[in-house]
């Protein structure tokens, strides 16, 4: 069996190497990341059933997504937006989704908190709204996830008056 001996001489550098013509052949680093958990699973078995004598991919540094920096509207911005959501539409209906979008603005919440409100979330007396779910991109509701230090701090600067 020729498979056993070429698990045996794989090298950290060889799953490197791949990452490496993986991104140099235009794939995405979503994709070498997939990649990666792959082959760290397979060769975790390899390792279990001794056709391996160790895991290369745990040495082996996939690539790190890049964030891009976050650009919260600035006040001429979200006032555009705010005023193009309040237009009427042909039908002379403002935009149903008029007060989300205030919201939004207004509040500085992710896409995926503002989507879950409930009235039972909101204390009108008390000016409070609060955050108890969140949905995820798979679609399914979760507790929301606390912030992160490059995240906004608080809301975007209220747009101006018109």
């Amino acid at each position: 069996m020729v498979l056993p001996a070429t698990l045996k001489k794989l090298t950290e550098l060889h799953v490197q190497g791949l990452y490496r013509s993986m991104l140099g052949g235009g794939l995405s680093v979503r994709t070498v990341r997939y990649a990666h958990a792959v082959l760290r699973r397979v060769l975790k078995q390899a390792v279990h059933w001794m056709l391996a004598p160790r895991n290369s991919c745990d040495a082996a540094d996939p690539p790190k997504v890049q964030r891009d920096e976050m650009r919260p509207l600035d006040r001429e911005q979200a006032r555009r937006v705010l005023d193009t959501a309040a237009e009427c539409s042909p039908d002379r209906a403002p935009d149903r989704f008029h007060a989300l979008y205030v919201l939004a603005v207004h509040v500085g919440m992710r896409p995926g908190e503002f989507l879950t409100l409930k009235w039972e979330d909101v204390d009108l007396e008390a000016g409070v709204l609060s955050i108890n779910r969140a949905l995820s991109m798979a679609g399914e509701f979760t507790a929301p996830r606390p912030r992160r230090a490059g995240d906004a701090s608080g809301p975007p600067p209220a747009p101006s008056p018109p």
